[in-house]
């Protein structure tokens, strides 16, 4: 019996005009992918995966087809398979390339490379049937129109999370999404890998705390030190954030007062600083105490620079820098500071002074030479995640006694409710922490400094009436911890100490 020839087999080309004639058919032709990646991620500190600029209902025929509820895991979990992939590649190259080159591919030759780039994602988490199955689902929305299948990719990421997270393999990814403003609503990642899981006792409860890092090589900025937003799930501290602010924040501190010249520092840093510095000389190694005091007035040079460059975004300028890596600037940085400064010369918003490049050259001299300086900022980084592990304990420890029936209360005079109440609880547990209570406060001052209202702004104004009423331009009082876990007791009715596990780690990365 003879048979006729083959069909031939739809090629890229074909696979993609299909695409778009579906496209057609179902009225996509208003799918827009969000050009601006880099200053979506500046804001935000997301990967863009892809927006639609229409609203909803237009893609609701699409919809329909989508499975509803939490995902149904079609094969049993396969730990044996999990520990063949390599999940450093996958959460920190594949999946996040993929994601950044389905929200380019609005071209033939743009769609073909995203496809390719999945093809390389798709193989190396091919092992585990799971996560391939995830894998082919997130292809299909995100061909089809990713906005309008948001809430399905967002379950598809929390189940991603949770196989890994049950299965013992510490990587994640979390999804988020934006709607409103100017700007195209989209869905986007972070990745993280767990750098040390934490036990940490508050009263009755034990909470898991995960101190993470990103995974992804992007240069974005964490939004929060923090969050315990997921009840039942823990809460993260988030190494990278915490990261920057002990190098941009507390190193500073450190720097003596200058015997002549501009102080560095604010007014409000320098009103805190002799209580942070109390903290950090009671808490680490002479040694790596010393080195920090030695480079922290180079670093609060550079911090100061820095600052002057982003003040002069109000008048129109756009030069500005992502970070300041702990050794300082590089020479390729320095030398095109000089150049910009140059060209800059007598404008009336300058983008860089010729002042700043040279402070820069200077300043960054110091840390780079010095001996030492890395050690003592690894421990600096992990005494700095204290007060915030605290902080989300205590949030993680709220939120298991709510469960159990046992809702927090603020007193009647604080006005405070919901979030606002619960944030009170997180800071007053932190101010009142023996080792980081004066740097819970300065971090809390900075933070309302610089915000205008919500929640955590609400329950600091409420904190800081009681404890600070000449605001914190007025010196810490030394009995300011105690005094904190005193107002726990007056206004929620208890002050349990926040424990940390005897593993809690002496050293955490400086990653940038």
């Amino acid at each position: 019996m003879t048979s006729g020839p083959e069909p031939a087999r739809p090629s890229l080309a074909d696979d993609y005009l299909e695409r778009l004639s579906v496209q057609r058919r179902r009225r996509r032709l208003g799918v827009a992918v969000i050009l601006a990646v880099a200053v979506a991620l500046a804001v935000a500190g997301i990967v863009v995966l892809h927006a639609a600029s229409r609203g909803p209902a237009e893609g609701a025929d699409a919809a329909e087809a989508v499975p509803e509820g939490p995902y149904v895991f079609g094969h049993p979990d396969d730990p044996a398979a999990l520990a063949t992939i390599d999940h450093a590649k996958v959460h920190g190259e594949l999946f996040p390339g993929w994601i950044v080159a389905a929200a380019h591919a609005r071209s033939y030759e743009a769609w073909q490379e995203a496809k390719r780039v999945f093809s390389g994602l798709r193989e190396a988490a091919a092992p585990d049937a799971n996560l391939a199955a995830i894998l082919d689902e997130l292809q299909t929305l995100v061909d089809e129109n990713a906005w309008s299948h948001a809430s399905r990719i967002l379950v598809l990421y929390e189940a991603w999370s949770d196989y890994l997270a049950r299965n013992g393999v510490g990587y994640e990814v979390r999804a988020v999404v934006h709607e409103g403003g100017s700007a195209p609503p989209w869905v986007g990642a972070r990745f993280y890998a767990t750098v040390a899981p934490l036990g940490v006792r508050v009263g009755e409860h034990e909470v898991e705390v995960r101190l993470v890092r990103r995974t992804d090589d992007l240069n974005v900025r964490e939004l929060y030190l923090g969050s315990a937003s997921e009840k039942g799930k823990g809460v993260r501290v988030v190494v990278d954030r915490v990261s920057d602010f002990a190098l941009r924040e507390l190193w500073p501190l450190l720097a003596p007062v200058p015997a002549a010249g501009e102080d560095p520092l604010t007014p409000l840093e320098r009103n805190l600083a002799p209580r942070v510095a109390a903290d950090i000389e009671a808490a680490l190694p002479a040694d790596a105490v010393a080195v920090l005091r030695d480079t922290a007035g180079a670093r609060a040079c550079l911090t100061r620079v820095v600052r002057q460059v982003e003040e002069r975004q109000e008048c129109g300028s756009r030069y500005g820098f992502n970070f300041i890596p702990w050794n300082g600037f590089s020479a390729d940085t320095l030398a095109s500071a000089a150049r910009r400064a140059e060209r800059s010369a007598g404008d009336a918003c300058p983008a860089l002074t010729r002042e700043e490049a040279a402070d820069m050259a200077r300043c960054s001299a110091e840390p780079a030479a010095a001996a030492g300086v890395r050690p003592a900022l690894e421990r600096l980084v992990a005494w700095a995640a204290r007060h915030t592990v605290v902080h989300e304990a205590r949030h993680g420890a709220d939120d298991a006694a709510a469960e159990a029936g046992r809702p927090l209360a603020c007193g009647d005079d604080t006005g405070l409710s919901g979030d606002s109440c619960q944030e009170l609880s997180a800071y007053l547990a932190a101010f009142a922490d023996p080792a980081t209570g004066f740097t819970a406060a300065f971090q809390a001052c900075s933070y309302r400094n610089d915000t205008l209202g919500g929640p955590a702004a609400r329950a600091l104004d409420v904190a800081f009436a009681r404890l600070l009423p000449g605001g914190c331009e007025s010196p810490l009082p030394p009995g300011f911890k105690d005094a904190a876990a005193r107002l726990q007791r007056e206004l929620l009715g208890r002050a349990e100490p926040v424990v940390l596990p005897a593993a809690y780690p002496a050293t955490l990365p400086v990653l940038r």
